[in-house]
């Protein structure tokens, strides 16, 4: 037989094969894994749309290529069965990664029904693992954050949705990918459709029901609420289910017990419920045996993970510490810097004054000089009139020595003052001097106190980027799962106001209103198992039989 060629769309990329029609389906979904290097196969499998937009599980028996490549030449690699408790069974990081990208696709197409806060909230995680921290300069308007139903359910705006998403994100700060990841799957555990696949059936009475097929039993539902079982048989009552023709029978672990019989309505449909029926029963009853070796190996290679974690966190956070010390001191040191900075500017501003006036003194030294000068120059003058004057008469003679007495006494005063202010200038000047010296002394300490800022910026800056490197490498491994972070619950409680007061109801869907129901009454999926199981096996048969 010819080798076909093959198409698989997985999570996160599509492979292309060429396979002999003659090798079996099993064949390739090995291959899928191994290409995907996936180790917790059991959860997944291969499937195709058929009618109605329908998952067509392929069987992973010897049933031959070629028979499924005339019916679909895409085939798509998915999550076939749920864990009980994803947070518990799920062992390695990469399967979680897996389970994260299709549980998060599947709410974003509302295939799986998720009420609008646990939207916005579940975004807020998206970010976290998609982004990192939050950083204003990333723009998440572009994309798809939520289903479309969330917005057109409200009067918020996209902008106020956006805000809501952000206030949350922001407060994830330094959660690793593997860690939100871990959350946002513990947080959808909880939804009501997670996990279950549903079938038109109808019971002996023939009144048309839906059964779904999860990882806690098989729950019967009436056909306009998929949230809200009316009766479950959890995986611990049954024995084996088996159908012949369109009729299936669920045998019960109590040989006394009534068995549980229903009809398929789409014959199509049989072997995809037998299927995943057995494949639920088999992990209910994997869970409760001795694990595997293969199991036992990759628990202890989870559990070296968690610990190798642990150690890198621990090393993280004293690095944190170091760093936020580094920086505490660096902080110091510029405060101390600044404060001398001010200091140094006051005094060199003082030096500066000390030059100016000393330039303003030299410059009246210089006039006083130069008066001296010129009042000596007249006095010469006068004297050789003086000696040049014997034929004078007394009077001008008297009148001439007087004013050359007065001049004397003018130069005198002068000198005395060019020799005061000589001596001021002399003293100004070791002021300048002393001036210069502290402003060299203040220009060199500004750049050794400089150069020890920039060593101090650089090493916490070291520090810090030591640190961020540490982070991105834990980022790769299964970290313990947290608590919803509690600084979230005043910005739930706010976002539940304004969804409250902003609901348009007219736009609500049917889930919409069974989930507001349901919250009226204090009801959530566990609750309703509770309710739903209490009493025997009989009385929930009779329940079943008499819708």
């Amino acid at each position: 037989m010819s080798e076909i060629a093959l198409l698989v769309s997985t999570a996160t990329k599509e492979l292309q094969f060429r396979f002999p029609g003659k090798r079996p389906a099993r064949a390739l979904f090995q291959e899928v894994c191994k290409n995907l290097s996936l180790r917790e196969v059991w959860y997944f499998g291969l499937y195709y749309f058929g009618d109605s937009n329908r998952k067509v599980w392929i069987d992973q028996s010897q049933k031959k290529l070629a028979t499924y490549s005339s019916q679909a030449k895409r085939l798509y690699f998915g999550i076939k069965y749920y864990p009980e408790d994803i947070t518990l069974d799920v062992i390695e990081p990469l399967t979680r990664k897996y389970f994260y990208s299709e549980v998060r696709n599947d709410i974003l197409k509302d295939r799986i029904y998720c009420p609008a806060d646990t939207c916005v909230l579940l975004a807020s995680y998206a970010c976290q693992a998609r982004h990192g921290d939050y950083d204003e300069d990333i723009d998440i308007s572009t994309e798809r954050l939520f289903p479309d139903r969330v917005m057109k359910t409200h009067k918020l705006t996209k902008a106020e949705f956006i805000q809501s998403v952000t206030s949350m994100w922001i407060k994830h700060k330094g959660s690793l990918t593997d860690e939100v990841m871990a959350e946002y799957l513990r947080l959808t555990q909880n939804l009501d459709m997670i996990g279950v696949h549903f079938f038109d059936i109808t019971n002996q009475k023939g009144t048309h029901l839906v059964v779904g097929i999860n990882p806690l039993g098989m729950n019967m539902y009436k056909p306009e609420d998929k949230l809200n079982p009316t009766t479950s048989f959890p995986w611990s009552e049954i024995a084996n289910l088996n159908f012949r023709g369109r009729k299936f029978t669920i045998k019960t672990v109590d040989k006394k017990t009534m068995d549980v019989n229903f009809f398929s309505s789409d014959p199509k449909n049989n072997k995809q419920i037998m299927t995943l029926g057995i494949g639920y029963h088999q992990l209910y009853i994997r869970r409760r045996q001795p694990d595997s070796l293969e199991i036992t190996e990759m628990k202890e290679n989870a559990k070296m993970q968690r610990q190798l974690l642990e150690a890198q966190r621990d090393r993280l956070r004293r690095q944190q510490i170091q760093s936020e010390q580094v920086e505490a001191r660096y902080k110091e040191d510029l405060k101390k810097l600044t404060d001398e900075l001010t200091s140094t500017r006051s005094q060199l501003n003082d030096s500066l004054m000390t030059i100016k006036r000393l330039q303003e003194r030299l410059a009246e030294i210089e006039a006083a000089k130069k008066e001296l000068e010129d009042r000596q120059n007249e006095l010469h003058q006068m004297m050789v009139q003086l000696e040049q004057a014997k034929h004078l008469e007394e009077s001008e003679r008297l009148k001439l020595e007087e004013e050359i007495r007065r001049k004397q006494e003018e130069v005198q005063r002068i000198q005395e003052e060019v020799e005061d202010k000589d001596s001021e200038t002399k003293r100004l000047q070791e002021e300048m001097e002393e001036a210069k010296r502290q402003f060299e002394e203040f220009q060199a300490r500004q750049i050794r106190e400089q150069e020890e800022a920039e060593e101090a910026r650089l090493r916490a800056e070291e520090e810090r980027q030591r640190a961020l490197e540490e982070a991105m490498t834990a980022r790769d491994v299964v970290p313990e799962l947290a608590e919803i972070n509690q600084k979230l619950t005043d910005e739930l409680k706010l976002l539940q106001s304004k969804l409250e007061e902003t609901r348009k109801v007219e736009m609500e869907s049917a889930e919409d209103r069974i989930h507001r129901e349901n919250l009226r009454n204090d009801r959530d999926k566990y609750k309703t198992l509770s309710e739903i199981r209490r009493g025997n096996t009989n009385r929930r048969v009779e329940m079943f039989e008499n819708f």
